[in-house]
């Protein structure tokens, strides 16, 4: 089994009608050590997207967005990357039973989970990730009483920002992307909760 923590970067949050522009992800082990990363820009569907990219992603560089991959081969990449770095060969034969031990994590999950769904079947795609997930929000909500008991200091929101100043997991490396830095915070929190969770016995 190996969690896959994903942060996604969208035009809008309506996956019917926006689009998914930038994909960041870390595969991890089953102790929430990083295997590898992955990010991509993607291109968008709808030309109209990116006029909104200036106000809704600003960290995007255009030029590079237009060169980026179309969504059917990011997933592709995607998928190919996962395979690998899970140190298979990468047959599309064994693609499906790869995906099935991979749980999709991240935070407040609906939304990016409801984005790479509507990817996949617009592309038709077979999902072959198995249907357990963990969100960081979620999971966060439902601690509180181990964090109030190992002394840290309740989140004022259930945002990332805030569950990671509550949780003091450390700084990410600045050389990322903000997309790649927020998967990273959000590992580290998994972690982190998981260690409270052990140590409650």
């Amino acid at each position: 089994m190996n969690y896959l923590v994903l942060d996604l970067e969208t035009t809008g949050d309506d996956p019917g009608w926006h689009d998914l522009v930038r994909m960041s992800a870390i595969l991890c082990t089953q102790e929430w050590k990083p295997i590898s990363t992955f990010e991509t820009l993607i291109y968008p569907k709808a030309e109209d997207s990116f006029q909104l990219i200036p106000d809704r992603n600003p960290s995007i560089n255009i030029k590079e967005l237009k060169d980026a991959p179309v969504m059917f081969d990011a997933i592709d990449q995607f998928e190919e990357w996962i395979v690998k770095s899970k140190g298979l060969r990468p047959d599309p034969l064994i693609f499906g039973e790869a995906m099935e031990e991979v749980i999709l994590c991240g935070h407040n999950f609906v939304h990016d989970y409801s984005f790479l769904r509507m990817a996949y079947g617009d592309d038709n795609k077979d999902w072959h990730f198995t249907q357990r997930m963990l969100d960081l929000g979620t999971l966060a909500h439902f601690t509180k009483p181990l964090m109030d008991k190992n002394g840290l200091q309740s989140p004022k929101s259930w945002s990332l920002n805030a569950i990671v100043r509550a949780m003091k997991v450390g700084e990410v490396d600045e050389e990322y992307s903000e997309t790649m830095q927020n998967a990273d915070l959000m590992r580290r929190c998994f972690l982190h909760i998981e260690e409270m969770v052990k140590a409650a016995g």
